[in-house]
């Protein structure tokens, strides 16, 4: 059984694996700083891999950033195992900071994201998670975990 990293970090951000166990295959468009063992360079819009090859994926603060987030889901649902699980976190719109930050290019909320995986094929269970600060809410992360592939 194999899983997925896709947009672990490479070239400016730093290599940020959100999965450490065996059989992990990190990817990202840029090559990281350091040697990493399992990475492949690609397009996360064209993944290299063969169908039905990942039992999980984890996407994390990826698809913001993506010019097309829905062809990215297909191209996930197209090399994970039927039963399989997407893991996906983004910044929700709420955050100030996803709405600045100029790399981003897409700014998603849970309806917005519930809505954007169901209809690539995955059911839906999305959970959040809140950021306080000095109890000021600083910001929103989105986390839809077992996105399962139907």
């Amino acid at each position: 059984m194999y899983t997925l990293d896709i947009g672990c970090g490479g070239g400016k951000y730093f290599f940020t694996p959100q999965i450490l166990e065996e059989h992990v295959i990190f990817a990202d468009v840029d090559m990281p700083r350091n040697r990493v063992e399992n990475f492949v360079r690609c397009d996360a819009h064209r993944l290299p891999f063969r169908h039905d090859c990942f039992s999980k994926i984890y996407a994390s603060h990826l698809i913001e950033h993506l010019t097309n987030p829905k062809g990215f889901l297909l191209e996930c649902r197209r090399v994970l195992k039927r039963g399989g699980t997407v893991h996906v976190t983004t910044p929700n719109w709420i955050s100030k900071a996803a709405r600045l930050d100029k790399s981003h290019r897409h700014v998603f909320n849970v309806l917005t994201l519930s809505k954007l995986l169901a209809s690539s094929g995955y059911f839906p269970c999305p959970t959040f998670y809140l950021f306080f600060h000095r109890l000021k809410l600083i910001g929103v992360i989105l986390c839809v975990r077992d996105y399962q592939k139907f």
